[in-house]
């Protein structure tokens, strides 16, 4: 395969910041088409596809602080020169606002997921920016149910109700207390008299003589 055959190969993330609203996506519009898009680039020789991610995302926006957190997505299509073309997106937060543009691209802003959606202009690319969303919220749900329980609430073996284990033999304690206080005939305590056996007055016999 000869050097204009062979594949060419991008990558670059699906970069996610949190606001008090929900998550917005980075999009940059590139200075030669006027396309908007993620942050990506052609591989370099000797680099990992994250390496080359990371490595675009700080070229084109400046941004070098972020955190890789779901599966990777691949798109495959064929450039106008006709050339294959292999990008691999990964999604990733940050907690960084600010933007440093490129000479590649002319403006770049954050938006929520409608307006990425009405920006990007393939299916191939929609449908990518979807399936990373679905994952995302499916971790969001998954992170709700691992939440530890707060002390003194959480379920125990053997406790479905979530009450805590160590009152119920106090409560068994205290049940059995309260039945003995009901008889008196059974109590010794100090300050409780016993009831008196009754007496019995011995009998003297007479003989007559």
């Amino acid at each position: 395969m000869s050097g204009t055959d062979r594949e060419l190969v991008a990558a670059g993330l699906i970069l996610r910041r949190m606001t008090p609203r929900g998550p917005v996506w980075l999009l940059l519009r590139a200075t030669k088409h006027g396309e908007w898009g993620f942050p990506k680039g052609h591989q370099d020789p000797g680099e990992t596809l994250v390496q080359t991610a990371l490595r675009e995302t700080v070229e084109e926006t400046g941004i070098a602080l972020v955190a890789i957190d779901g599966p990777a997505f691949e798109l495959h299509y064929v450039v106008p020169n006709g050339r294959q073309k292999r990008t691999v997106y990964f999604p990733a937060c940050t907690a960084t606002s600010a933007i440093t543009l490129s000479h590649e691209h002319d403006t770049g802003a954050w938006f929520n997921a409608a307006n990425v959606l009405d920006r990007l202009p393939y299916p191939k690319l929609k449908a990518t920016f979807n399936a990373s969303r679905k994952i995302l919220a499916a971790n969001a749900e998954s992170a709700k149910g691992a939440k530890i329980p707060a002390a003194g609430r959480g379920k125990s073996a053997g406790n479905r109700k979530g009450k805590p284990v160590a009152k119920k033999p106090a409560k068994k304690t205290a049940k059995k207390t309260a039945k003995k206080a009901a008889k008196p005939q059974r109590a010794t305590s100090a300050g409780r008299t016993a009831k008196p056996a009754p007496t019995r007055t011995p009998r003297t016999r007479t003989r007559g003589r």
